[in-house]
Parts: structure tokens; C-alpha cells; sequence
């Protein structure tokens, strides 16, 4: 698999069985597909990782159990499901997702020659079992290699509205806002995308763009379209809500973080959402808000539960702080600045 570090020769050392195969034009789908052949068609289950990996302790217990739990259901499952993580140094998961790399031999194949993914022949049929997860640990990022493939890929003009949504995103990485602007906006418009969530990031990430480029205004428009069109996201109101605030539009701010916080658990099917939205720090932005419009004590009870999350929070402490020695010398709030409405849609109800 175009290795130069000498795995095969370290795996042959530890006694497996290696099948060296070099590829001219590189595609992950096709070298994942090709060691699903080499694997024994009566096997049980094949696990698919790779070499950031880290599975748990026991995990092997763990996934015969979920196995077994499946079987008796009698609904013939094919796939356990289960949550995975991705790291990047600091200590802090990044992405948290779901997926399905442990499957039956028989009918599974993989699609797409980067950001590949498993579709079965005639159907999936998942066992979630939720005591089992895995973590990736990148060493480095790879944007340079992803971005080349991913230009291959959306060559074809019949590729998938899910490859032109990652080439934006790549793009976007890259700081080239024009390039991720063209080919979100060919995701968007893409008969085939019909999946919210990356709808929603697709229109995240035009936001992104066009703040980059230094169009707030557009910048902002993205946010509410995003949240709008994913109303159980977190990430389009948490950013939007920090976005007003740094414009000083407190109270606007203050409504949409509320209807981020409303929101009380992450779905998991979007696998590139961002987890700074479930950490501490919506109650800290929130909380500013209600500083700003002299909404103090409740500032207060906000940052209590954001340092019960995080009790080495600098910003929550700094602003709890702040608070006290205010009402300590007896200030009273100020007048907040009054708003005037530029870009605004309906903010959409939680079903």
C-alpha cells in the first residue's frame, strides 16, 4: 500500500501474513477494497482502521458482545456502529462521530478515492452499541495530498455532491475562499444533496469564506441560513451568537446562544462538525451577552455551570471576577447599546 517505513517488514517480523501491492495512481477506496478481497469470506466480522488509530483495551470483548446482542434481535445485522473521535495534541477531542468500520465480509464495499466511505450492496443494517469507541490521533494534517485527490475526484462530472462539499472544505483550509466559495455553492445546488448536516456545514463553511474575505455582512447571512437549515446543529448558532457579540448586538446574541444551548445532544452523523459547541464555551459567550445587557445575575449562574465543565476556564474565571468586584462596589449595569437589525431570518423551533 505505498508504504517506505518498513511495515511489511516489521509485520513479517511479528509473524502476519503480508501482501505488499504498490499503486500508481493512489486511491484509498480501491486499496481498502483490495485487502477486503484478501480477507476470509466465512470470517464473522472485518474491522477496518488505520494507522492513527487507537482502539481500547478489551475492545475485542466488547465487539463480540455488541455481535451477539445483534443476532438476537433477528433483524440480520451486517454493521455495528459506533463512536469515534479524532484528536489533534492539546488534549481535547476535535470531531466526535459515528461510524461502521466493523462489518460482514460479504456485500460491503468502499467508495470514493479519499474521504472514502462503506455502502452496502443491498442494504445496511447497523447494531449502535455505544460502550465501544475509537479514537485517531493525527500526526500530521495531509491538506496538500487531500486537496490534489480531491480536485481528481471532482473532475469527474459525475461525481457526488458530498465530493464537491470536501473539495470546498479543502479549499477553504487552504485560505483559497474563491475556489471553497465555487464549489460549495456547486454542493448546495447539487440534485443529490439532500443530507442536512452537510447542507448546513456547507453553508458553515461559506460563512467562513466570505468572513476571510472580509464580507461580515454575507458572513453572517451564511450563519442564519445555516441554522435555518439544520435547526438541531449547534455549531451555526454558536458561531453566529459569537459573531454578535463581537458586532455588539447583545441581545440578538443572547437569544440565538439560548437556542444553542436548547439544543442538548449532538446527533453524530456529521462527521467533520466541530466540538467547541458542546464544550463550556456557549455558556461563556451567553453569559457575556447577558453582561452587556445588564442581565448580571444570571451571567453569573451561566458561568457557574460553564466552570463546573471546565474549572480551569481563564475567560469564565476572568468574567466572574469582573462581575462580583462590580456589584461588590455597588455599579449598577449599564445601558445596553441599542441594535439596529441588518440581516435576520426566523430562528427555527426545536421539533
Amino acid at each position: 500500500n505505498n508504504s517506505t517505513d518498513g511495515t511489511a517488514d516489521i509485520l513479517r517480523k511479528l509473524g502476519a501474513k503480508v501482501t505488499e501491492r504498490n499503486y500508481p495512481h493512489f486511491r484509498f477506496d480501491e486499496a481498502r477494497n483490495d485487502a477486503m478481497k484478501l480477507c476470509s469470506p466465512n470470517a464473522d466480522l472485518l474491522f477496518s482502521s488505520d494507522f492513527d488509530d487507537i482502539i481500547e483495551k478489551g475492545w475485542r470483548k466488547k465487539v463480540e458482545h455488541a455481535w451477539e446482542l445483534g443476532l438476537k434481535t433477528g433483524k440480520n445485522p451486517n454493521a455495528i456502529l459506533f463512536t469515534y473521535s479524532v484528536w489533534y495534541g492539546d488534549g481535547v477531542p476535535k470531531q466526535k462521530f459515528l461510524r461502521h468500520s466493523i462489518h460482514t465480509p460479504n456485500g460491503w464495499y468502499w467508495k470514493c478515492r479519499i474521504h472514502e466511505y462503506l455502502e452496502h450492496k443491498s442494504g445496511k443494517c447497523f447494531i449502535y452499541y455505544p460502550k465501544f469507541e475509537m479514537e485517531s490521533r493525527p500526526v500530521r494534517h495531509e491538506h496538500g495530498r487531500y486537496l490534489q485527490m480531491l480536485e481528481d475526484e471532482c473532475r469527474d462530472p459525475n461525481c457526488e455532491a458530498r465530493s464537491k462539499h470536501l473539495l470546498g472544505r479543502e479549499y477553504l483550509y487552504h485560505k483559497k475562499y474563491e475556489d471553497a466559495i465555487e464549489w460549495l455553492n456547486k454542493h448546495l445546488s447539487s440534485i443529490d444533496a439532500t443530507w442536512k448536516s452537510e447542507r448546513a456545514a456547507s453553508m458553515k463553511f461559506l460563512s467562513d469564506c466570505y468572513g476571510g474575505l472580509g464580507f461580515e455582512n454575507a458572513r453572517e447571512l451564511w450563519l442564519w441560513k445555516a441554522m435555518n437549515e439544520n435547526p438541531k446543529d449547534r455549531d451555526a448558532p454558536f458561531s453566529l451568537g459569537m459573531l454578535l457579540i463581537r458586532k455588539k448586538e447583545y441581545r440578538t446574541a443572547a437569544t440565538i446562544l439560548e437556542r444553542c444551548l436548547a439544543i442538548e445532544k449532538p446527533e453524530l452523523d456529521y462527521p467533520y462538525f466541530s466540538l467547541d459547541a458542546w464544550t463550556e464555551k456557549p455558556l461563556v459567550c451567553l453569559a457575556e451577552a447577558k453582561f452587556y445587557i445588564g442581565e448580571w445575575n444570571e451571567a453569573l449562574v451561566l458561568l457557574d455551570k460553564a466552570l463546573k465543565m471546565n474549572p480551569a476556564c481563564k475567560v469564565a474565571l476572568t468574567m466572574k471576577d469582573e462581575i462580583l468586584s462590580h456589584i461588590k462596589a455597588g455599579r449598577s449595569p449599564a445601558k445596553p447599546p441599542e441594535e439596529v437589525p441588518r440581516i435576520r431570518l426566523e430562528i427555527p423551533e426545536l421539533s
